[in-house]
């Protein structure tokens, strides 16, 4: 394969190095950082972060709860379920069998097991639904807050907007009044030299062709 000739060697397309994109990026980061520090929008983007946790936290305990719930009904749908068997066998308790005492002893032994396990499960419902309340309330707080440092800083930008705004117009009015006081006399000045130079230099030379003639 030929060589490249030296002409056309710098119009082959090199590779971007990795290094100056994450340079770019980190520069740009830092950008973003030092403006939010300025307009003090840091503080918007940290209440917002914590909208977002509680938001997390929030459907964690729903979740917990829904999933306890959904345990505690069917430990009572099994419970009922045992006691409806258990009453069947008192019902014939005259004509048991030994298979049937046996069965009796082991349904009461699990009608008590599954008893055990429903308390457990309805102690942690009520702290899971205590959880989510307090979930709730942490996330509604967290929207509040976000909310109210949007509205701080919409306001400061309105008021920093209306400071620029009169700034620049009495910049502009110091402009204007700089120009007509200083400006234009000058230019006028230089205008009537100019003009007055002119006319000496034609009546000059009127005179001195009269002088020839």
């Amino acid at each position: 394969m030929p060589l490249l000739s030296t002409h056309w060697r710098h119009l082959v397309v090199r590779p971007s190095s990795p290094r100056k994109g994450f340079s770019r990026s980190v520069s740009w980061a830092r950008i973003t950082d030092i403006t939010n520090r300025l307009t003090a929008y840091d503080t918007v983007e940290c209440a917002k972060a914590l909208v977002g946790e509680a938001d997390r936290e929030y459907i964690d305990a729903r979740t917990e709860r829904k999933t306890l719930s959904c345990q505690y009904q069917n430990s009572l749908e099994e419970r009922h379920k045992l006691q409806q068997s258990i009453n069947s066998l008192l019902h014939r308790k005259q004509n048991w069998s030994s298979i049937e005492l046996l069965e009796f002893t082991d349904l009461c032994q699990k009608e008590h097991t599954i008893e055990q396990k429903e308390m457990s499960l309805k102690s942690k419902l009520q702290q899971a639904e205590y959880k989510l309340e307090e979930a709730h309330s942490q996330y509604m707080n967290a929207l509040r807050d976000h909310y109210h440092e949007e509205q701080i800083w919409s306001e400061k930008g309105r008021r920093m907007s209306t400071y620029v705004t009169w700034g620049l117009f009495l910049f502009n009015s110091c402009l204007f009044i700089v120009s007509i006081a200083y400006v234009e006399p000058k230019k006028r000045q230089a205008i009537v030299e100019k003009v007055t130079d002119n006319i000496i230099h034609l009546h000059t030379e009127r005179t001195a062709a009269l002088m020839v003639c």
